[in-house]
């Protein structure tokens, strides 16, 4: 590979999921779909958070038939993160429906998408790549905290170190390029996950994000066909297959060493040092303001969502 994989093989570590629930966003295809079986296979219960319920509902049957457990253990919800009034549905269903929400995966991600604003007056490809998931993350950190000790992993990407992230910009009005929205959106996932890690800090939740590796997946389709021809052709010739791209992020959800963990970046089953480019503290606090006034959620609101049960899992 031309990425050095862990030779620890940490993501086989035993671990029993018995009593679970995880949710995934973007399990139909990909690394997506082998997270879910990694996680199914340890004993939980896996939600599939999918905008198409068809394709949904196919891939828990091709999972279930490929692990040969019962079917309750899968359940499918319908999630459209270019529609933030979704994510809103979305939320209030599961939190019905479920009990707890011990694991939340932001895997959902994608490129290509175009120069297109959605209702909610976003930019496509930062909403379904960054403004939904946050937004989704907020709205669950009551449901995490009470299902305490409970993990987010949020699936970022390596690249991030050459976004050109312009905070007073997000929706690329002043020169759109598709490689940057998509770039921007990773550097600003681990920027905001770390604010909300630092914030989240004794209340039992624990955010962390993860660099998969390189592999070939449906996200490039929207390159000319010669051009995707050679690039599917090195990734699957050189770099990773999806089975181990998945296999950090399994790591991050469910390694018993890591219930305490917040606030980090994984790669290659480890933690991994992230550049000067995600330090800047007040560029973080910026993005997140920005983000709350962008899915419209007030300050106030994400305040009782860092304060509430927190006793519980302060130290003496």
């Amino acid at each position: 590979y031309l990425t050095l994989w862990s030779s620890h093989d940490k993501s086989k570590r035993h671990t029993c999921l018995l009593g679970y629930i995880s949710f995934l966003t973007g399990a139909t295809s990909g690394i997506g779909k082998e997270i879910a079986a990694g996680i199914l296979i340890r004993g939980a219960k896996v939600c599939l958070a999918c905008r198409d319920v068809k394709k949904g509902e196919q891939v828990k049957e091709e999972i279930i038939a490929a692990t040969e457990l019962p079917e309750s253990r899968i359940a499918v919800y319908h999630l459209d993160l270019s529609s933030l009034d979704s994510v809103r549905k979305f939320v209030k269903e599961v939190c019905t429906k479920e009990e707890t929400i011990d694991i939340l995966v932001n895997n959902a991600g994608a490129t290509g998408l175009g120069n297109k604003i959605t209702e909610d007056g976003i930019l496509i490809g930062m909403q379904v790549n960054y403004f939904a998931p946050f937004l989704l993350t907020c709205l669950l950190l009551e449901k995490l905290k009470k299902s305490a000790p409970s993990r987010i992993v949020w699936v970022t990407s390596k690249l991030y170190n050459f976004a050109k992230l312009d905070i007073d910009d997000l929706n690329f009005e002043k020169s759109f390029n598709e490689t940057q929205v998509y770039l921007s959106s990773k550097l600003a996932i681990i920027l905001v996950a770390k604010e909300l890690a630092k914030r989240m800090n004794s209340t039992g939740v624990t955010i962390n994000t993860v660099h998969p590796g390189f592999t070939s997946t449906q996200m490039w389709h929207y390159l000319p066909s010669i051009v995707l021809l050679i690039w599917n052709f090195t990734l699957k010739k050189f770099f990773k297959t999806t089975f181990e791209a998945a296999q950090t992020a399994i790591y991050a959800a469910v390694d018993p060493f890591l219930v305490t963990v917040t606030g980090k970046h994984f790669a290659e089953c480890q933690e991994e040092l992230l550049t000067s480019k995600v330090l800047d503290q007040i560029m973080a606090m910026k993005l997140y303001n920005k983000s709350l006034d962008t899915v419209k959620l007030t300050p106030s609101f994400m305040q009782e969502q860092f304060s509430a049960l927190k006793h519980k899992y302060e130290t003496p």
